[in-house]
């Protein structure tokens, strides 16, 4: 018998490629991370979805955004801009490393994103409270 790709413990995400529920276990090589990139402000059309650069994007219906879900070897939160057809369109990707952690309309922060946020926002309250 071959070797499986897929780990005893795999990662499992949505998929915006995986037909007909939109599940997949992650493979050996894609399997830290599920990601879900979105668009941002200024939304393509419904019908260009998935026609740009970024194959695999999926229209969602409850939010009206182009999407795309998939496993990942290495993920970094970003947000970028990118043009089609001379519009500019703005594109966000969350990164996550739990069960379907991709899946609803907003993924939980990364940690290490949190570690910076709470520190900062703590300092800023600080200082608000010390001028009042």
């Amino acid at each position: 018998m071959g070797q499986s790709n897929y780990p005893q413990k795999a990662l499992k995400c949505k998929s915006s490629m995986t037909e007909p529920f939109g599940q997949t276990i992650c493979p050996e090589f894609a399997n830290n991370f599920c990601v879900k990139e979105i668009m941002g402000m200024n939304a393509i059309a419904k019908a260009n979805c998935g026609r740009t650069k970024y194959f695999g994007d999926t229209y969602n219906q409850k939010s009206g955004k182009c999407e795309l879900r998939k496993c990942a070897a290495a993920c970094e939160e970003s947000a970028w801009s990118y043009e089609f057809e001379g519009i500019t369109y703005q594109r966000q990707r969350f990164c996550c490393n739990y069960e379907f952690c991709n899946a609803g309309g907003q993924t939980r922060p990364n940690t290490a994103l949190l570690g910076v946020l709470v520190p900062v926002a703590m300092a800023l309250a600080y200082a608000l409270a010390s001028m009042l």
